[in-house]
């Protein structure tokens, strides 16, 4: 199948973009779209939409019950004012992490940081660390001071790369 890209009209940014780029296009017949890319970056995008997905709601579902995690962090006896410092210190580490998850999400469904395929493949890296992370976090019930290693290799790394893309750093 041949495509004239010239005569095309293509209402989304992005994909307009894409379609100028015409990198390795590979067009399918019985295909309802337009094209798939036949490189990794038609994968990468989604993939890092699950990924960052995927530790966004590992995230929620300890921030719905950080109990287990501060407890295991306490001494068999401990003062109320002890649990009380872990528990404000492990909810702002949640809070913080789910809204910089929500943010890098803002910007990737925005179209922002859509076509950015080197950052975007090591967003799936450190999301898809994170994702594994937090599901580990979560069945063996970590000390609430893990997920601070958690937050630094899969939170606040990668909005340093969102970060970086946006502002046009990463080529």
């Amino acid at each position: 199948w041949k495509v004239d890209f010239k005569n095309l009209s293509v209402e989304c940014p992005a994909l307009l973009r894409l379609v100028q780029r015409d990198e390795g296009l590979c067009f399918y017949s019985g295909h309802s779209l337009i094209g798939m890319l036949a490189t990794r970056e038609a994968f990468v995008t989604p993939v890092r939409f699950l990924t960052t997905a995927a530790q966004l709601l590992g995230t929620l579902a300890v921030y719905l019950d950080p109990e287990p995690h501060v407890l295991a962090g306490l001494p068999v006896r401990y003062a109320k004012l002890e649990r009380s410092d872990a528990m404000d210190e492990f909810l702002r580490l949640l809070i913080t992490s789910i809204v910089m998850l929500f943010l890098e999400l803002g910007s990737l469904l925005s179209g922002l940081t859509f076509l950015e395929h080197s950052a975007n493949s090591l967003h799936c890296l450190f999301h898809g660390m994170g994702a594994l992370a937090v599901a580990c976090f979560t069945v063996l019930c970590g000390h609430y001071a893990l997920f601070w290693h958690i937050f630094w290799l899969a939170s606040l790394l990668p909005g340093l790369l969102e970060l970086s893309s946006l502002l046009g750093l990463l080529m």
